[in-house]
């Protein structure tokens, strides 16, 4: 077995839209996603971040949707906010197709996630 990932973004996120941020990536091995990391900026001092990840597979039922960037953990202008890292257990057969998108309740200026695979 082989632990992996694979990334989408950056991609500016538009405020209460679903923006794509990685569209249909085929898996050429099966597998399951363990992990979802999230990293964002918003430029903005006193901007929520508060967001939901959508999850949208060809195959498998859903989406699945993971609330991130709670609301109260605004930043300030150049300050850190870490990656947020959030565990999963989705299982996805060879040929499977993800898009990756994010509904963000203010824009966002940066949005890269990363998918941590194990086949």
């Amino acid at each position: 077995m082989v632990t992996r990932s694979t990334s989408f973004g950056p991609t500016a996120a538009v405020a209460d839209v679903e923006t794509t941020i990685g569209s249909a990536y085929s898996f050429g091995k099966s597998g399951r996603i363990y992990e979802v990391r999230i990293a964002g900026y918003n430029g903005t001092t006193d901007k929520s971040t508060a967001s939901i990840l959508f999850l949208y597979f060809k195959n498998l039922s859903g989406p699945f949707e993971i609330a991130c960037y709670g609301a109260g953990e605004e930043v300030t202008v150049g300050g850190k906010r870490p990656t947020e890292v959030i565990p999963l257990d989705i299982p996805y057969t060879v040929g499977e197709q993800v898009t990756v998108k994010l509904k963000a309740a203010e824009a966002l200026e940066e949005v890269t996630v990363s998918l941590g695979l194990q086949e």
